[in-house]
Protein backbone atom coordinates (compact mmCIF):
# COMPACT_ATOMS: atom_id res chain seq x y z
CA UNK A 1 0.00 0.00 0.00
CA UNK A 2 1.05 3.45 -0.95
CA UNK A 3 1.55 5.63 2.13
CA UNK A 4 3.04 9.44 2.40
CA UNK A 5 6.43 7.78 3.89
CA UNK A 6 6.91 4.92 1.52
CA UNK A 7 5.22 1.72 0.57
CA UNK A 8 4.12 -0.56 3.38
CA UNK A 9 3.82 -4.74 2.87
CA UNK A 10 1.77 -7.11 4.65
CA UNK A 11 2.23 -10.78 4.01
CA UNK A 12 -0.03 -13.36 6.13
CA UNK A 13 1.50 -16.23 7.09
CA UNK A 14 -0.29 -19.18 9.26
CA UNK A 15 -0.68 -17.66 12.62
CA UNK A 16 0.07 -14.09 11.96
CA UNK A 17 0.56 -11.23 9.58
CA UNK A 18 4.29 -9.82 8.58
CA UNK A 19 4.39 -6.07 8.01
CA UNK A 20 6.83 -3.64 7.06
CA UNK A 21 7.39 -0.58 5.60
CA UNK A 22 10.19 0.60 2.89
CA UNK A 23 11.18 4.20 2.74
CA UNK A 24 13.81 6.55 1.94
CA UNK A 25 15.62 8.08 4.85
CA UNK A 26 16.33 11.31 3.34
CA UNK A 27 12.54 11.93 3.46
CA UNK A 28 11.43 10.70 6.61
CA UNK A 29 13.29 9.47 10.04
CA UNK A 30 13.35 6.34 11.11
CA UNK A 31 11.22 7.09 13.58
CA UNK A 32 8.39 8.74 11.69
CA UNK A 33 8.14 5.64 9.41
CA UNK A 34 8.20 3.27 12.92
CA UNK A 35 5.52 5.35 13.92
CA UNK A 36 3.55 5.30 10.24
CA UNK A 37 3.97 1.86 10.07
CA UNK A 38 2.38 1.20 13.86
CA UNK A 39 -0.88 3.69 13.06
CA UNK A 40 -1.58 1.28 10.16
CA UNK A 41 -1.06 -1.94 11.45
CA UNK A 42 -4.54 -4.00 11.30
CA UNK A 43 -3.31 -6.54 13.86
CA UNK A 44 -1.82 -6.67 17.65
CA UNK A 45 1.63 -5.95 17.03
CA UNK A 46 4.29 -9.30 18.26
CA UNK A 47 7.62 -8.27 18.18
CA UNK A 48 8.61 -4.35 18.28
CA UNK A 49 9.69 -3.20 14.03
CA UNK A 50 13.74 -2.95 13.37
CA UNK A 51 14.74 -0.79 10.63
CA UNK A 52 17.40 -2.37 8.31
CA UNK A 53 19.07 -0.21 6.25
CA UNK A 54 19.77 -0.68 2.83
CA UNK A 55 22.09 0.78 0.33
CA UNK A 56 21.07 -0.59 -3.51
CA UNK A 57 23.72 -2.85 -4.89
CA UNK A 58 26.51 -2.59 -2.37
CA UNK A 59 25.33 -3.90 0.91
CA UNK A 60 23.24 -7.00 -0.53
CA UNK A 61 26.13 -9.18 0.58
CA UNK A 62 26.07 -7.49 4.17
CA UNK A 63 22.39 -7.83 4.53
CA UNK A 64 22.19 -11.27 3.69
CA UNK A 65 24.66 -11.74 6.51
CA UNK A 66 23.34 -9.96 9.09
CA UNK A 67 19.78 -10.91 8.79
CA UNK A 68 19.44 -14.13 6.70
CA UNK A 69 17.47 -12.03 4.15
CA UNK A 70 17.46 -11.19 0.37
CA UNK A 71 16.42 -7.27 -0.24
CA UNK A 72 15.43 -6.60 -3.69
CA UNK A 73 15.14 -3.43 -5.43
CA UNK A 74 12.35 -2.69 -7.37
CA UNK A 75 13.98 -3.32 -11.21
CA UNK A 76 15.73 -6.84 -9.56
CA UNK A 77 15.59 -9.39 -12.27
CA UNK A 78 15.95 -12.27 -10.19
CA UNK A 79 13.60 -13.51 -7.35
CA UNK A 80 14.76 -14.00 -3.59
CA UNK A 81 15.16 -17.65 -3.96
CA UNK A 82 17.73 -17.10 -6.74
CA UNK A 83 19.37 -14.61 -4.97
CA UNK A 84 19.62 -16.96 -1.96
CA UNK A 85 20.70 -19.61 -3.77
CA UNK A 86 23.67 -17.50 -5.45
CA UNK A 87 24.82 -16.36 -1.62
CA UNK A 88 24.84 -19.77 -0.55
CA UNK A 89 26.77 -21.27 -3.70
CA UNK A 90 29.80 -18.59 -3.16
CA UNK A 91 29.66 -20.00 0.44
CA UNK A 92 27.86 -16.47 1.75
CA UNK A 93 26.46 -17.81 4.91
CA UNK A 94 24.15 -15.42 7.27
CA UNK A 95 25.74 -14.68 10.87
CA UNK A 96 22.55 -15.65 12.74
CA UNK A 97 19.08 -17.78 11.80
CA UNK A 98 16.73 -16.06 9.94
CA UNK A 99 13.95 -14.84 13.04
CA UNK A 100 10.92 -15.51 11.79
CA UNK A 101 11.58 -19.06 13.97
CA UNK A 102 11.71 -16.95 17.04
CA UNK A 103 7.58 -16.90 16.46
CA UNK A 104 7.12 -20.22 15.90
CA UNK A 105 7.22 -23.70 18.76
CA UNK A 106 9.18 -26.58 17.80
CA UNK A 107 5.88 -28.22 16.48
CA UNK A 108 5.71 -25.11 13.81
CA UNK A 109 9.26 -25.32 12.88
CA UNK A 110 9.20 -28.54 11.60
CA UNK A 111 5.80 -28.34 9.83
CA UNK A 112 7.15 -26.07 7.43
CA UNK A 113 10.61 -27.70 7.16
CA UNK A 114 8.57 -30.92 6.30
CA UNK A 115 6.26 -29.01 3.64
CA UNK A 116 9.62 -27.01 2.46
CA UNK A 117 11.19 -30.95 1.77
CA UNK A 118 7.81 -31.57 0.06
CA UNK A 119 8.16 -28.96 -2.21
CA UNK A 120 11.67 -29.36 -3.17
CA UNK A 121 10.98 -32.87 -3.31
CA UNK A 122 7.67 -32.96 -5.63
CA UNK A 123 9.66 -29.95 -8.05
CA UNK A 124 12.76 -32.68 -8.30
CA UNK A 125 10.55 -35.73 -9.10
CA UNK A 126 9.62 -33.25 -12.14
CA UNK A 127 12.74 -32.26 -13.37
CA UNK A 128 14.54 -34.27 -16.32
CA UNK A 129 17.84 -36.46 -15.30
CA UNK A 130 21.07 -35.04 -16.12
CA UNK A 131 21.63 -36.57 -19.43
CA UNK A 132 18.57 -35.95 -20.56
CA UNK A 133 18.54 -31.85 -20.03
CA UNK A 134 21.90 -32.03 -22.10
CA UNK A 135 20.24 -34.28 -25.07
CA UNK A 136 17.14 -31.84 -25.25
CA UNK A 137 19.60 -28.48 -24.95
CA UNK A 138 22.76 -29.39 -25.56
CA UNK A 139 23.67 -31.89 -27.07
CA UNK A 140 26.94 -31.81 -29.41
CA UNK A 141 26.55 -33.31 -32.81
CA UNK A 142 28.20 -36.46 -33.69
CA UNK A 143 31.70 -36.47 -35.08
CA UNK A 144 32.26 -38.33 -38.11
Amino acid sequence: MARDSGWQWRISLQHRVGNGLVYCSRFISDEDAIASLMDNLESAVITEPRVFKYKTGSHRIELFKDTACVFLTETELFRIDFWTQVMLGQGIMPKHYHRIVDNMNDTELKRFLASLKQMVDKQVTQMPSHQDFIDQYCKSPQLA
